[in-house]
C-alpha cells in the first residue's frame, strides 16, 4: 500500500468478499462466461480481497469500553488507569488467535481525544456528577435514587478516560500500538449515527451539538410516531451538508492520524420516510 489511503479500498474489497458475493462482483468471471467456456484452473489467491480475507480471519470488535468496565483484569495493581490495561487486553486476544482488532472510536462524540470533532468527556473536570445527569433517561434511570447511584457509577468509570488524558495517553492510538506490537492488525469503527444520547438530544453528554439542533435530525423516520420509543429513529439527517461535513472529519482524522489498516463504518439503517 503506498498511501494512508490505499487500504479503505482493500478494506472495502475484504468485506464484499466476506459476504460471498458472486466472483463477478469482484472481477472475476461472470457465471454466463462460464458456460461458454472451459472452467478455468484453480488460481492463487492474488486479488485484493482474497488477500483481505486470507490474513483476517479472525476479527474481535470491541466498543469504546472494551478496556474500562473490568479495571481489576486489567490493570489489578490499582492506581491511576494506564496504557498497560490496553496492552494486557490486545495480550489477551493475541494470546487467544485473534488476527484483527476492530475497535470502536466514537458513538456520537468521539470517545478519544479527538481533534477535529466534539470528545466526550469535553468540558468535564474529575468528580463532577453533575456532568452525566442528562443522560440518567436515556438509560431509562428516571426515580431520584436510582439516578444518585447512576451519576455516583459513572464517575469512576469516565475517570478512567481522564486519567488517561491527564496522562497524555490517546487510548485509541495506543490500541494501534499494542497490536503492532503483538502483530495484530488494528482496524477502526466508526459509528455513523449513534443514539444513545436520543431521549435527551440536548443535554446527554454523549451528544455533538448538532443533535441539539431538530432541522439537524430526521423528521419523518421510518418507525410510527406512535411506536415504541419513536425519537431512537430521528438520527442526524446526512442530507444536511453540516452532518455529512461533521462525519467525514471523524472519518479522516483516524484514517490519516492514526495507525490503522482498516476502516468499518458501523451503519444502523434510518430511512426517512415523506
Amino acid at each position: 500500500m503506498t498511501t494512508r489511503r490505499d487500504f479503505l479500498r482493500a478494506t472495502a474489497l475484504g468485506a464484499t468478499a466476506a459476504t460471498g458475493l458472486p466472483e463477478r462482483l469482484l472481477g472475476g468471471t461472470a457465471a454466463s462466461d462460464a458456460k461458454s467456456s472451459p472452467a478455468p484452473a484453480p488460481r492463487r489467491a492474488t486479488t485484493t480481497a482474497a488477500r483481505v480475507t486470507a490474513r483476517h480471519r479472525n476479527l474481535f470488535n470491541g466498543d469504546t469500553c472494551v478496556y474500562f468496565y473490568n479495571p481489576e483484569e486489567w490493570q489489578p495493581e490499582g492506581g491511576p488507569f494506564s496504557a498497560r490495561a490496553i496492552h494486557r487486553y490486545v495480550d489477551v486476544l493475541a494470546d487467544n488467535g485473534i488476527d484483527t482488532f476492530v475497535i470502536n472510536a466514537n458513538a456520537s462524540r468521539a470517545w478519544y481525544p479527538s481533534k477535529v470533532i466534539p470528545s466526550i468527556l469535553d468540558g468535564y473536570k474529575r468528580g463532577d456528577r453533575e456532568f452525566f445527569r442528562g443522560h440518567a433517561i436515556c438509560m431509562n434511570i428516571t426515580e431520584p435514587a436510582a439516578v444518585e447511584k447512576y451519576l455516583d457509577d459513572m464517575v469512576p468509570f469516565m475517570n478512567r478516560y481522564q486519567d488517561l488524558l491527564d496522562a497524555g495517553v490517546d487510548w485509541l492510538a495506543e490500541t494501534a500500538k499494542a497490536c503492532r506490537r503483538r502483530e495484530i492488525s488494528p482496524w477502526v469503527s466508526v459509528r455513523m449515527n449513534d443514539m444513545h444520547g436520543h431521549r435527551n438530544f440536548r443535554g446527554s453528554f454523549f451528544n455533538v451539538p448538532l443533535f441539539g439542533r431538530k432541522e439537524m435530525r430526521l423528521q419523518h423516520s421510518a418507525y410510527s410516531p406512535t411506536m415504541w420509543l419513536p425519537g431512537y429513529r430521528e438520527g442526524l439527517n446526512y442530507e444536511r451538508a453540516e452532518v455529512r461535513a461533521l462525519m467525514l472529519a471523524q472519518i479522516q482524522e483516524v484514517v490519516e492520524d492514526y495507525d490503522f489498516e482498516g476502516l468499518e463504518l458501523a451503519i444502523r439503517p434510518v430511512a426517512n420516510r415523506t
